[in-house]
């Protein structure tokens, strides 16, 4: 298979800013100044949607001025960093990743990440969200001079990683997927709503059953609220895997949606973290309809309550509404037996059992099944999705805050992450006080 070079950017340049440092675009500047302020959750998710795809990028409202000569706004993450590179404000830092579980990999094959994990199925590709996956070969529109040098390729930087709990997620999903083969009555799909790396794991294990449909809304940051990176580089590792199921696989498949449970971490420290946080996407229930899918396996790692998160727990609820049967079960409550083998409850009993909480086999198995406890899913099997309160927060959630020069409207720098690059630079790079 021969490699694909990276995508190259389309937008061109339609002058110089004035301000010493930058080079900027102008379109992408006079667009955000124009654009309206958000003010729902929902119009928050439409504007990191409509990121995602390159439309135009839209600012938040205007808070208090900087100083005499710059304004404070709230941008939109991913907009910030697809302008002026994925490590905004810390260009001389990078992402951190453990030795112990960094393996070697086929670089040449990076930037067929994005189509290696593309969905079969041309409905599932209308529910793909590759944003994460875009990130290693991005190039900022806008070169920003610093006595740090140019911001890197996130590529230069990335590193596949193989983790324990990466290996017992795997072989779970394996285990889940088998299992849920032998449903019948309609497809059943998957929501894989675990940490980041965790979830990838789990869907490469799944694979050969199930068609991932990645979810994964953000880009990384060195002091990203979201550890992306590993999320990426979990793909990277699995990329060979998911590329031979995809040959291989059937377009009636049925989906397994992959989430970052980290997207909505909790976030205080604007002067030293990066807010990459995003809230998830899940399809319509009108969708899911359409697509004949009759079940869903909501597959959390949370022991309590809540099981779901508030950005899918609607969605949720709306898919009941629709018929479809959601339940949920913890990924912990698939472990290693006395013969290593990873079950549902760690022993052929409990495996055998499954159908006996999960009544989704009809005629029932002879003979019926006997529902061995498992203490790990005791939160997860009596679950029930209901809708969810929005939170006020999620307003401004997944935005950073920049200086905004007042004459021109051009972005300046960061306004509250402190010890970066940017911040550091020689000359005034960034302008603004």
């Amino acid at each position: 298979m021969t490699a694909q070079a990276p995508n190259r950017n389309p937008f061109v340049r339609e002058g110089h800013v004035s301000k010493a440092g930058i080079i900027g675009s102008h379109w992408w500047n006079r667009e955000l100044g124009e654009a309206a302020a958000l003010k729902t959750r929902r119009s928050l998710i439409t504007a990191l949607a409509a990121s995602a795809v390159g439309v135009a990028m839209i600012g938040l409202a205007v808070s208090a001025a900087v100083d005499d000569g710059a304004r404070e706004e709230r941008r939109p993450s991913l907009d910030v960093q697809r302008e002026f590179g994925w490590n905004f404000g810390a260009t001389s830092e990078t992402v951190a990743f453990d030795a112990t579980y960094t393996t070697t990999y086929a670089a040449e094959a990076l930037p067929r990440l994005m189509r290696d994990l593309t969905p079969v199925s041309k409905t599932f590709q209308k529910w793909y969200v590759p944003t994460l996956l875009q990130a290693p070969w991005a190039s900022p529109r806008t070169i920003v001079l610093s006595d740090d040098g140019p911001a890197t390729s996130l590529a230069t930087a990335l590193k596949p990683i193989y983790t324990p709990a990466m290996k017992v997620a795997e072989a779970a999903g394996k285990a889940l997927a088998v299992l849920l083969t032998l449903a019948t009555e309609g497809k059943v799909a998957i929501v894989f709503d675990l940490d980041g790396p965790q979830a990838v794991a789990a869907a490469a294990g799944a694979c050969s059953w199930f068609e991932p449909v990645c979810l994964f809304e953000n880009w990384p940051h060195p002091r990203g609220v979201v550890a992306a990176h590993l999320t990426l580089a979990a793909a990277v590792y699995y990329q060979p895997q998911f590329a031979q199921a995809q040959r291989i696989r059937s377009p009636n498949d049925a989906p397994a949606f992959v989430l970052d449970r980290q997207r909505l971490a909790p976030y205080t420290d604007d002067e030293n973290q990066f807010d990459n946080r995003w809230l998830a996407r899940l399809p319509s229930a009108q969708d899911m309809v359409s697509a004949e899918i009759k079940r869903v396996m909501y597959v959390t790692n949370a022991k309590t309550a809540p099981v779901d998160l508030r950005d899918v727990g609607t969605t949720l609820a709306e898919w009941v509404l629709k018929g479809i049967q959601v339940r949920a079960i913890n990924i912990d409550a698939f472990y290693p037996g006395v013969d290593s083998t990873v079950r549902f409850g760690g022993s052929r009993g409990a495996q055998d059992g499954f159908f006996a909480h999960y009544k989704w086999k009809v005629p029932p198995p002879v003979p019926t099944p006997i529902a061995v406890p498992v203490p790990e899913n005791e939160a997860a099997v009596i679950w029930q999705a209901a809708p969810q309160l929005p939170d006020p927060g999620d307003q401004t959630l997944g935005t950073v805050r920049v200086k905004v020069d007042k004459e021109t409207n051009q972005v300046t720098g960061p306004y509250a992450l402190r010890s970066g690059s940017f911040n550091r630079a020689s000359g005034s790079s960034w302008g603004g006080g």
